[in-house]
C-alpha cells in the first residue's frame, strides 16, 4: 500500500514538473513573439497604450541617437565553408534559425553582384548565364532546392530595388551641397565600373516624369496601415513560431 502511495504520489510530482516546464517554455516564446511582433496600432487611446506611450518616446529617443547598423557585408569568398540548410514552408518562404542569415544574404548579393543601372530582373535585361552564376553563388553558401529558385529570385529582387531607391535618395541629398557629378561620384557601387554610365542612369531617374512616377508610388505607400516591423525576421518566421507555441499549448 505503501508502495502504491509512493508510486502515486512520484507521478503527480512529475507531472507539476512537466507542467512548470512546457509553462515557462511557452512564456519565453510568447515573451520573443511580443517583442519581434510589432505592428503599429496608430492612435490607439487604451489605457495600456497612453501608460506606455512615455516609455516608448523615450525608448524612441535614445535610439534615434545610436549610430546606425550600417550596411551587411559579404561573405569571405576565399574562405572555405559548409553550406547551411535553409528551411522553407509550402511558399517557398524561409524560416527557422536560419532564415535571418538567409535574408542578409540575399541582399548582399542582390547589391553587390547586380549593378543599378540595369532596367530591371524581368526580360533580357539579365541574361540566363548571369542568373546561373548568382544561382551558383548562392548555392555555394547555403542548400536550398531547385524549386524555391523563383521565389529566392523574386525576393532579390525586391532587395535589389530598394537598394537602388535608398541609393538614388542619397544622391539627391548629397547633390544639394555638392552638386549632381560629385554626389553620383561619392554614391557609386563598385560594381558600376564607368562613372558615365552611373552618371546617365542617375539623370534618368531624376526627370520630371520619372519623379511624376515617384510622387504617385508614395502616395500608394502613405496609404498603408499595417506595416513590417519584425526587423530581419519575417512573418514567416513569426508563423512558425506560432504553430510551435500552439503545439506546446496542446500538450498542457
Amino acid at each position: 500500500m505503501a508502495n502504491g502511495e509512493t508510486s502515486r504520489k512520484g507521478e503527480k510530482r512529475g507531472k507539476k514538473q512537466r507542467k512548470a516546464v512546457l509553462a515557462a517554455a511557452i512564456a519565453t516564446m510568447r515573451q520573443e513573439i511580443n517583442e519581434t511582433l510589432q505592428i503599429s496600432e496608430g492612435g490607439s487611446n487604451s489605457p495600456k497604450a497612453s501608460a506606455s506611450r512615455g516609455t516608448e518616446d523615450a525608448t524612441n529617443s535614445e535610439l534615434s541617437n545610436r549610430k546606425p547598423r550600417g550596411k551587411a557585408k559579404a561573405l569571405d569568398k576565399g574562405k572555405v565553408i559548409e553550406p547551411i540548410e535553409v528551411e522553407f514552408n509550402e511558399r517557398s518562404q524561409p524560416y527557422g534559425k536560419h532564415a535571418a542569415g538567409f535574408a542578409t544574404f540575399l541582399g548582399v548579393t542582390a547589391r553587390e553582384l547586380v549593378p543599378l543601372t540595369i532596367p530591371s530582373w524581368t526580360g533580357k535585361a539579365i541574361s540566363d548565364k548571369f542568373k546561373t552564376q548568382i544561382w551558383q553563388h548562392i548555392t555555394t553558401y547555403y542548400i536550398v532546392d531547385e524549386c524555391h529558385k523563383k521565389a529566392i529570385f523574386q525576393r532579390m529582387a525586391k532587395l535589389w530595388r530598394d537598394y537602388r531607391c535608398l541609393t538614388l535618395k542619397e544622391v539627391r541629398k548629397q547633390a544639394e551641397s555638392v552638386g549632381l557629378q560629385t554626389a553620383a561620384a561619392m554614391c557609386k557601387p563598385d560594381n558600376i565600373h564607368s562613372m558615365d554610365a552611373s552618371l546617365s542612369f542617375i539623370k534618368s531617374r531624376i526627370t520630371p516624369a520619372f519623379m511624376e512616377k515617384c510622387e504617385k508610388f508614395k502616395r500608394m505607400r502613405e496609404q498603408k496601415t499595417l506595416l513590417h516591423r519584425t526587423s530581419r525576421k519575417s512573418f514567416a518566421c513569426i508563423e512558425d513560431e506560432l504553430v510551435r507555441l500552439n503545439k506546446i499549448a496542446h500538450v498542457l
